[in-house]
C-alpha cells in the first residue's frame, strides 16, 4: 500500500512539474506605419527572457540580475541593477568630463553640476507619489488566444496612457511576479524617459498582478503602439534557457552596445 501511495506521489509532482513556465510570442506594431515586428517572452519561476531580433534579455528576479546578449556577436553583460548604473555613471563621467574640458574654465564648474543633477535624477527616477493615477474599466470585451478578456484605460495626470485588455480567467503568478517585474522595468528606465513609472503604483498593480496582459495600446504623440500576444503556452524550461551560452563573452554595456558613446552617434 505505501509502494502504492509513493507511486501517486511521485506522479502527482510530475503532474504539477511538467509545465511550470510559459513561452509567448507577441506582435507589436506603431499605428502610423503598421509594420509588424514579433519577438519571443519565456518566464518561469520568476526568471524572464525577452528575446528580440538584435538583442536578448534576461531579468532574474530571485536573484536581482539583468543579462544582455547580442547573439550575432556572441557577447554578454551580467550584473544587477547596482552594477548596470555604476557602469552607466562611470561611462558618462568620462563623456562629460571630455565635453566640460571643451568649455571656458570659468564655465566648467556650473557645467559639472549641472551634469552630476541629471546624472542623480536618472539614477533615481520620480516614484509614483506625486502622481495622479486613474484606471477605467470599459464595456468592452473581446477573446484572445481563447480567453475572455475586459478592456481597461489607465490615464496619468488626466492624459491616457495605455488601453489594457485584461484575461479574466489566466492566472501566472507561480511563474511571474509582475510588481518585482515592472519596478525592475521602471528602476532601468531614465529619469528623462521613465514612461513606465506609473506602472508600478498600487492601482496598476493590483490590476494586473496576478495575470498577463494579452493586449495593450500605448498612447504617444501622435501614433499609438499595439502590443498582442499571439501565442501563448506552457512548457517545462531548461536551467539554459535563463543562462548566457558558454561560448559567448562577458563584455562591457560600451562594448555591447547598450551605452551610447559620442563615437557611436
Amino acid at each position: 500500500m505505501k509502494r502504492v501511495q509513493g507511486i501517486v506521489l511521485v506522479f502527482f509532482i510530475l503532474i504539477t512539474k511538467a509545465y511550470p513556465g510559459w513561452i509567448l510570442t507577441i506582435e507589436n506594431y506603431d499605428t502610423d506605419n503598421q509594420e509588424i515586428r514579433s519577438h519571443l517572452v519565456y518566464f518561469q519561476e520568476n526568471r524572464i527572457k525577452i528575446v528580440d531580433p538584435d538583442l536578448t534579455t534576461i531579468f532574474d528576479l530571485n536573484q536581482n540580475m539583468i543579462t544582455f546578449l547580442k547573439p550575432q556577436i556572441h557577447m554578454y553583460w551580467k550584473g544587477t541593477l547596482e552594477d548596470y548604473w555604476k557602469e552607466v555613471r562611470e561611462t558618462l563621467e568620462l563623456m562629460i568630463d571630455l565635453e566640460v574640458k571643451k568649455l571656458p574654465e570659468e564655465k566648467q564648474d556650473e557645467a559639472r553640476k549641472t551634469f552630476e543633477t541629471m546624472i542623480r535624477i536618472m539614477e533615481h527616477p520620480d516614484t509614483t507619489s506625486t502622481l495622479d493615477i486613474f484606471i477605467r474599466e470599459t464595456a468592452e470585451k473581446d477573446t484572445i488566444l481563447g480567453y475572455e478578456t475586459a478592456k481597461f484605460q489607465v490615464f496619468l495626470n488626466g492624459v491616457i496612457m495605455e488601453d489594457l485588455w485584461i484575461p479574466e480567467k489566466l492566472d501566472v503568478s507561480s511563474d511571474l511576479d509582475q510588481r518585482k517585474y515592472l519596478r525592475l522595468l521602471s528602476q532601468l528606465s531614465t529619469g528623462f524617459e521613465n514612461e513606465l513609472v506609473y506602472q508600478t503604483s498600487t492601482e496598476y498593480n493590483r490590476l494586473i498582478q496576478n495575470t498577463y496582459v494579452l493586449r495593450t495600446k500605448e498612447y504617444k504623440i501622435g501614433y499609438q503602439t499595439v502590443n498582442e500576444v499571439v501565442d501563448m503556452r506552457q512548457e517545462s524550461l531548461v536551467e539554459s534557457v535563463f543562462l548566457p551560452p558558454t561560448n559567448y563573452k562577458p563584455v562591457t554595456l560600451t562594448e555591447l552596445g547598450i551605452i551610447a558613446t559620442d563615437d557611436e552617434e
